[in-house]
């Protein structure tokens, strides 16, 4: 025990005779628990300023370690950021290396295809010479094929044209007997006309024309010489002063004036498909007594009809002439263009299809109201599918 609590100890359990008799004891006591509390305070206060440096110390400490704490997770940061890089790293090296190797495929691959191409391309070329050499032949073969085609075609128009005298004179006698109009076998004036007709008391001359040679851009000439030539028939006063020169219809596109004023007579030139029409606008002169009894209406509606049968009919003609050179130039494309397997196609195609237009018989007249229901039966067709169909003769532009 210190000499502190000793003496603190002594205090509390001093008695009177204690005091009396032991007070020296006790100032000593004290003396020496000064002297140790002297000791003990300076002990404290030395340990108190230890204790600070230590505060003081640990303080310092706590703070490097704060900053060593706060360095390894830095570190710690740092080093999963290098092995994220790393791995990053690896991974891409890894597609890079498997790009490599599909590209070092897909190179290979290229080569031999490039090798293939080229083999391709040189037995192409072989081929294509090959086709080139049966090309020029086929070529030579199909000019020559269109030129004997054109010496038929002229062939054939020449003997058309040789045997137009003939096929208009049985036409125009066949019309007489359908539409009871007399067809006269002689004229009451020196000469013989071709095809003349009796209609009102006038005698209507029907000369059929066609080209002398293979050349037809003579024939306007020819046709407009023999429009100047028919005075020789309208001299005489039994002859109507109008004449028909009719022409083959594979002549008209060359034809430029279908019309010659003459002085006293006008010369119209027509086709063998006009004759009809015009046949029947003539005889509808004798429904009247008297041709000169005409009034100026009925003469002019009778003109119009006359130029409106005319005008149809040539424009029919040329339509059906166009037509008919488009299809046929279509047909040699078709056959020279297409394939040899689809023109062998398209052949037995054809022989299997048939075409029957109806046949017209004797004696049997040609209803205008079937005709116009049938007109009106194409055109609500051609509405159905938006098709412009000119409502009369006067809406044709």
């Amino acid at each position: 025990m210190n000499k502190v609590e000793l003496f603190f100890e002594k205090v509390k359990t001093i008695g009177f005779w204690n005091r009396l008799f032991g007070w020296s004891e006790m100032r000593t006591l004290s003396y020496e628990a000064i002297e140790e509390l002297i000791r003990m305070t300076k002990d404290l206060e030395e340990l108190r300023s230890n204790v600070a440096k230590l505060e003081k110390s640990e303080a310092g400490m706590l703070e490097k370690i704060s900053g060593l704490e706060e360095n390894v997770s830095n570190a710690k940061l740092n080093d999963a950021r290098r092995e994220s890089e790393w791995n990053t790293d690896k991974e891409s090296l890894a597609r890079i290396q498997q790009d490599r190797a599909t590209l070092t495929k897909k190179l290979a691959e290229f080569q031999a295809l490039e090798e293939q191409k080229t083999k391709t391309y040189h037995k192409n070329v072989e081929k294509l010479n090959h086709a080139y050499d049966q090309l020029k032949t086929e070529k030579e073969r199909l000019n020559d094929a269109r030129v004997e085609e054109q010496r038929l075609e002229l062939e054939n128009m020449k003997t058309t044209w040789q045997q137009h005298e003939k096929d208009i004179e049985q036409e125009i006698k066949r019309l007489c007997a359908k539409h009871t109009i007399t067809y006269l076998d002689s004229v009451p004036f020196r000469g013989k006309p071709d095809n003349p007709v009796e209609i009102c008391e006038e005698v209507i001359v029907f000369d059929a024309k066609s080209p002398r040679g293979e050349e037809l851009g003579n024939f306007p000439t020819y046709i407009k010489n023999q429009a100047e030539q028919a005075s020789k028939y309208v001299k005489h006063k039994s002859v109507k002063k109008e004449i028909y020169l009719v022409i083959p219809s594979n002549t008209v596109r060359v034809i430029d004036k279908f019309h010659y004023q003459l002085g006293s007579y006008d010369v119209f030139v027509i086709t063998k498909d006009a004759l009809e029409p015009v046949l029947l606008s003539l005889k509808k002169i004798e429904e009247y007594e008297f041709a000169d009894k005409l009034s100026p209406e009925d003469r002019s509606a009778l003109c119009r009809i006359i130029g409106k049968f005319a005008h149809t009919t040539k424009r029919r003609v040329q339509i059906d002439q166009f037509m008919a050179n488009h299809m046929l130039e279509l047909l040699r494309l078709a056959e020279s263009e297409l394939p040899e397997e689809f023109v062998g196609l398209m052949k037995d195609f054809e022989k299997a299809e048939k075409l029957n237009p109806s046949t017209e018989r004797r004696n049997k007249e040609i209803d205008i109201s079937k005709l116009s229901d049938e007109h009106s039966k194409i055109n609500a067709q051609a509405e159905i599918r938006e098709l412009i169909v000119p409502k009369s003769l006067d809406d044709i532009e």
